[in-house]
């Protein structure tokens, strides 16, 4: 499979140095759509109330839904890292600073925004 199965922790790694998913060449059609169905069920997963992006709300929503799930208690030092993995994931993934991510801002980014061609 070209593209690697993403963690949550690897995701929000990655958004806090700024990064994409880096990959060095141009896609084959079926590799665009496989990567494009990827990032879609991505999308899906941070898109909690299905309204077609993804904003502070939702992020703050999955990461709880997360904890919750991991069984893990946020304490005010972790409020704090929810609220600066928020800030990180809007800054990077959000193209045009609306304060919301849509589908193609998450794929662009996701693809490592120009370091392949679809």
């Amino acid at each position: 499979m070209l593209i690697p199965k993403v963690t949550f922790d690897e995701l929000y790694n990655a958004t806090l140095k700024g990064g994409g998913i880096d990959l060095p060449r141009k896609l084959t059609p079926e590799e665009a759509e496989e990567a494009r169905k990827y990032a879609q069920k991505l999308f899906d997963k941070y898109d909690v109330d299905k309204s077609g992006y993804i904003d502070a709300t939702n992020l703050d929503k999955s990461y709880r839904k997360w904890a919750e799930e991991a069984k893990v208690v946020i304490t005010p030092e972790m409020e704090a890292t929810l609220t600066e993995g928020t800030a990180a994931f809007l800054k990077n993934f959000d193209i045009n600073a609306d304060g919301k991510i849509t589908f193609d801002e998450l794929f662009k980014v996701f693809l490592g925004a120009g370091h392949c061609e679809i």
